[in-house]
This record gives structure tokens, sequence and C-alpha cells, in this order.
């Protein structure tokens, strides 16, 4: 068994108590909220129901605009010391994976340990091109979380032995776990495939037509800021209830930062280092693409640039031939039967369709 950590050199992290200000690797991050006391009288005047960080929330969400302000800015202001440290061992490293060189492109599926065959779909679909000579370098990674049963954890030790593409961490996999996933992909590819120039994610169910996304990503200017790619949710609520509910003392906002919808987003390699540095410094959030892709986007100043091809929640079943000629990146709702329909139709049109 291996312990992992991730070292980011010139990490301070400091507050203040009359005001707040923090650095994150100076030439990166840097950003300065100046704290107001008009803000903290304004949350004294309302009487409280929840206390957050010295400032009191009303469960309603209804807060003036100077007081979300001064929320915010705390919120975004880090602590001193970690609140969500990822310090999982790692059961499966998956170190090969980039050793002799890391790719141009790196495909990231979180994996569920009993679901093979879907792997194996995907392997021989759109993971494919990374055994193929390309003018792009493509890799395939499927992380996974622990599932406890020992049959499984034996397969899946077994599949990583014949395929080398899985990467497998000490917690147990469930929905709620999803963020961790994540962060545990973030931290790995810190350690292990750092050189990379974009990591994309997907989900098991969305096809992915790679040539059309690397023709995008070659086309978009690479900044040294970093960016992230897909559809591009605004003005979200947050839900205090039911199967995506997030307490207030968890994130005090009545409305998510702008994120990338989940299913599949590319974010650029040059960023991933930062996001996992400042995501142990934040209240964990079991909504994946918001915390990662939105609050954790926010902070390192990433780009969040909106493409039309990529799929999102409400997007219907795609039918592959139309999909193959339609330019669009990604579809959601794909069953492994479809998702060879979609392969057969993208990589032979003309014989398939």
């Amino acid at each position: 068994m291996v312990v992992f950590f991730c070292v980011i050199d010139h990490t301070v992290v400091s507050i203040g108590i009359k005001s707040t200000k923090y650095t994150i690797d100076d030439k990166h991050v840097g950003i300065t909220h100046q704290y107001d006391a008009e803000f903290e009288e304004l949350t004294r005047k309302e009487q409280p129901k929840v206390k957050w960080n010295n400032f009191y929330l009303n469960y309603s969400g209804k807060v003036d605009r100077l007081q979300l302000q001064a929320i915010e800015a705390r919120y975004f202001s880090l602590p001193e010391t970690k609140v969500n440290p990822i310090d999982h061992e790692l059961i499966i490293t998956g170190k090969p994976i980039c050793d002799l060189n890391s790719p141009y492109l790196l495909i990231v599926v979180p994996s569920v340990p009993s679901h093979v065959s879907i792997r194996a779909v995907i392997r021989n679909t759109i993971g494919s091109y990374g055994r193929y000579t390309s003018p792009f370098s493509v890799k395939l990674v499927f992380v996974l979380g622990r599932d406890g049963d020992a049959y499984t954890d034996l397969a899946v030790r077994n599949e990583s032995h014949f395929y080398g593409d899985i990467v497998q961490a000490d917690f147990v996999e469930s929905y709620y776990n999803l963020t961790r996933k994540m962060l545990v992909t973030l931290k790995w590819v810190s350690v292990y495939c750092s050189e990379i120039d974009y990591m994309l994610k997907l989900d098991e169910d969305v096809f992915v037509n790679i040539p059309v996304l690397i023709k995008y990503l070659k086309t978009f200017r690479y900044t040294t800021d970093g960016s992230i790619h897909g559809h591009i949710n605004s003005d979200s609520p947050v839900r205090r209830t039911g199967k995506w509910a997030v307490k207030w003392t968890d994130f005090p906002m009545p409305q998510y930062p702008n994120y990338a919808a989940g299913n599949s987003y590319v974010i650029s390699g040059n960023i991933i280092s930062r996001m996992f540095t400042v995501s142990e410094y934040l209240p964990y959030i079991p909504i994946e693409d918001v915390f990662v892709t939105g609050i954790l986007g926010k902070i390192v100043k990433a780009e969040l640039v909106q493409h039309n091809g990529f799929t999102y929640w409400l997007d219907s079943e795609p039918f592959p031939c139309a999909f193959a000629v339609s330019g669009k990146i990604s579809s959601t709702k794909v069953s492994s039967f479809l998702m060879r329909e979609l392969w057969n139709a993208c990589t032979a049109f003309h014989t398939f369709c």
C-alpha cells in the first residue's frame, strides 16, 4: 500500500482579525478582501438563526447586498488550517500511467468498482484513442473508491494489473463521496501526471467525440490563468433540503458561482495543483461540479468557457449518425450499446450510416 503526498512550494495561508487576506502560491493566486466593520454591524441587526464565522444567517437566505458581500468575502478567504484534508491512501497508485510521458489530454472517468463491463466499453471506444498513433496524445484513467466486498476489490486489482488504467483510493464508494473522488483525482494528477495540457472529466454514461474536442482545444488560446470548459450553469440556487442539500454552515450564500455541468468538462492542466491545494481549506460540499469547477475555479480565477458542444442534464438521448455530423463534443444518457453505436458512427460514418 502506498501513501502519496502533494507538496506545493511557497504555500502561505494567513488571516488577520480586522482584515482578511490570504495568499495561495503568490505567483498564481493573490486575493485580498478588506474587512469593513459596518458589515459586521449589519449582521448584528438580524435575528440569529445560524451563526457562521461570526455572521448570523437566516435559513430563508434573505440577506441584504452588503451583508452578502461580506459573507462571500469571508467564505473565499481561506482559514489558517485545513478543514477538508484529502489524505486517503492509494490502494492502486496508477503511477505507470504517465511514467513515460504526460499526455496532451487525460481522460478521467469516475467509476464504481463493480462496473467492469462499462469500463470495458469505454476502453474499446473513447479510451482506445490512447492506443493509436495520432497527432495528439490521449490517456485514460478510471478513478474508484473502495467497494468493501473482498471479491470485488480483488477483481479490480486483477483488472488494473491487466489494463493498467485504474486508480483506487481508500475511501468508501458512494454518491456523497463523488466530490472526494474528484479531489483525489486532482491530487493524483498533481503528483503523477502534472505535465498534461488538459484533463477531461466525464461520467460513465457520457460519450465524447475526442477528435472534435481536440480540434476545439487546439484552437483555444492556452492561458497562464487557466480555463474550465463545458456547459456553464449560472444563477443556480443552493438547495437546503433533499438529495442535493448543502448546509448554510458549509456554503453560506443563496446561489452558487457559475460552474460547468458535471457530466463532461475540461480543466487546463496548469491549474489542477492550485485547485487541489485550496480545496483542503474549504468545507466539503458533496456536489462535485459546483465544488470543483465553480468554487475552486473561482478561487484560482480560472476562465469559465461556455461551449454549446458540451452536453448537460436535460439533453435527450443522441441519435448516432446525427451526433457524428453535428459537431457536438459530448452527449449524455448513453448506454453501453449506444456508446458502441456512437463510436461506429463517429469513426466509420460512411460505412455505418
